[in-house]
């Protein structure tokens, strides 16, 4: 009986892959287009150059050689600018109260001005779960955006700047090392 089943899928799956064919030419003309990855997932996480020093509701790594900053102000719908990290680009972390990531990356997209293209996706983040964001603001530059929450607080971690690639390293490591502090 198990031999049947898998001739049985053999057999689909060859059927299926005639499917479509016209005496050896393609129905439709082949495709040149290049796809774009807006998700920069090629990219490695930068070294880590220590822990971020802002006081928030979680922690991260910075790359070797970024530094920390508070900012004096900042606020956009419900979420208080809490710490700006600058190396080989720039990402900032919002803070708010408790919510769903998704509806933390709402306020915060909402607070960039139209965007356009915005694509989201669920993610890791450090040992927890989160959604993920990636976007093209007014200035035609892409940016990129997680969310995740404690029980007490959402954290939006946020890097856009003329040329991704450049910070995608040091925002994977925040990514990849994000440990929520109060709980």
């Amino acid at each position: 009986m198990l031999r049947l089943v898998g001739v049985g899928v053999v057999l689909f799956v060859a059927v299926a892959g005639c499917a479509g064919e016209t005496g050896g030419q393609s129905s439709s003309p082949p495709t040149t287009a290049v796809a774009v990855d807006v998700w920069a997932d090629h990219a490695e996480p930068a070294a880590s150059g220590g822990p971020v020093s802002c006081a928030m509701p979680i922690g991260f790594d910075m790359a070797a050689g970024a530094s920390a900053t508070v900012p004096d102000t900042g606020e956009r719908d419900g979420l208080n600018l809490a710490c700006e990290v600058k190396g080989a680009g720039q990402m900032q972390v919002w803070t708010g109260s408790a919510m769903e990531p998704r509806a933390a990356l709402d306020k915060f997209l909402a607070g960039e001005g139209p965007v356009t293209d915005p694509r989201y996706r669920d993610t890791k983040v450090g040992k927890g779960n989160g959604v993920e964001v990636t976007y093209v603001n007014t200035k035609g530059v892409r940016g990129r955006a997680f969310a995740m929450a404690t029980t007490l607080r959402s954290a939006v971690v946020a890097a856009a700047g003329a040329d991704f690639d450049q910070v995608a390293p040091e925002y994977l490591l925040a990514k990849d090392t994000l440990t929520p502090i109060e709980r």
